[in-house]
């Protein structure tokens, strides 16, 4: 299961490989790494994630299943598919 990465301080960008668009940018509070543990698509999917301009600080969750209740699981999945939508259709209307 690959880790869960939740951005402290600073900024991420993500940026779509194959055209170099730039999708959005995490902040303060914002994740990525959820669709191992969460079986949804999370931001990684969408592009690569990069420290943004002044840097990010970043913990890493290196095995969030033994962490993160199932219980809990569903809750948090619902959540992050809203989040979600606004930026996949942010990607899909680029051009």
């Amino acid at each position: 299961m690959r880790s869960v990465c939740i951005v402290l301080e600073g900024s991420c960008t993500v940026i779509n490989r194959a055209d170099k668009f730039h999708i959005t940018d995490l902040r303060s509070g914002d994740h990525f790494g959820c669709s191992d543990l969460l079986k949804i698509i999370d931001i990684e999917f969408l592009g690569d994630i990069f420290a943004g301009e002044h840097g990010a600080r970043i913990m890493m969750i290196p095995k969030p299943d033994l962490l993160i209740q199932i219980f809990e699981r569903e809750a948090l999945a619902n959540k992050l598919r809203d989040n979600l939508d606004t930026t996949k259709f942010m990607l899909e209307n680029r051009y």
